[in-house]
């Protein structure tokens, strides 16, 4: 930035109002702090009372395009320690948290159990990854709901799911025992049921139903 003809606060405040319109850009964070640091040097700003050290920041606001608070910030940094420098800290970066592999598990569970609510489905991913030792389902073990349901909005999703997004009401009547095979018992199942994962065990009998509907209807 080529500012040497601006000498004096005067001219300084004069182009200001005068480039009102103008927009300055096409140099790097870093030259732009090494020139604020200039800036303040040359124009001694130290030694300014309050209207003159306004028209100074005011100046460096329209040379930078910075706002308000992040030139206070700068000139503030200079006050303390002479110097305008970059930060070394580097600001974290979350990455994208939950990747198409783990909207197509979302969309495997959801199709196999007719879309469980959401805290439902996050218990299955939990018990995926903590009881049957799934690694793949160890970032949805920890999904939110608010997180479910936005993965639930994604296009991948909504283009491969196959359930109403209303779950169907489920009742269990009592004295069900009782229609079970005398060779049967609510024990074997469940030890059937602990082969599998939920997924699993929901994904075959979703098959079985389809298969015994196919059956029936011929």
């Amino acid at each position: 930035m080529d500012d040497t003809r601006l000498s004096t606060i005067q001219k300084v405040e004069q182009f200001t109002r005068v480039a009102a319109a103008v927009e300055f850009c096409g140099i790097s964070r870093r030259e732009k702090y090494a020139w604020i640091e200039q800036t303040i040097i040359r124009f001694r700003y130290r030694r300014h009372r309050k209207k003159n050290k306004s028209a100074v920041k005011q100046f460096v606001m329209k040379m930078t395009g910075y706002s308000d608070i992040q030139t206070k910030r700068l000139i503030g940094q200079y006050l303390a320690t002479g110097k305008v420098l970059l930060s070394a800290k580097k600001k974290h970066r979350f990455p994208a948290k939950y990747t198409p592999d783990d909207v197509a598990l979302l969309v495997r569970a959801d199709n196999a159990h007719a879309r469980l609510s959401d805290l439902a489905t996050k218990r299955i991913f939990e018990r995926e990854f903590l009881v049957f030792r799934k690694s793949e389902y160890e970032r949805l073990s920890r999904i939110s709901v608010s997180h479910l349901y936005n993965l639930r909005g994604r296009r991948q999703y909504i283009s491969h799911v196959t359930t109403d997004t209303k779950t169907p009401p489920h009742s269990f009547p009592s004295g069900a025992a009782q229609y079970l095979a005398p060779d049967v018992s609510f024990e074997n199942l469940e030890a059937v049921a602990r082969r599998m994962s939920d997924t699993e065990y929901a994904t075959m009998m979703q098959k079985q139903k389809a298969e015994l509907l196919k059956n029936l209807s011929r």
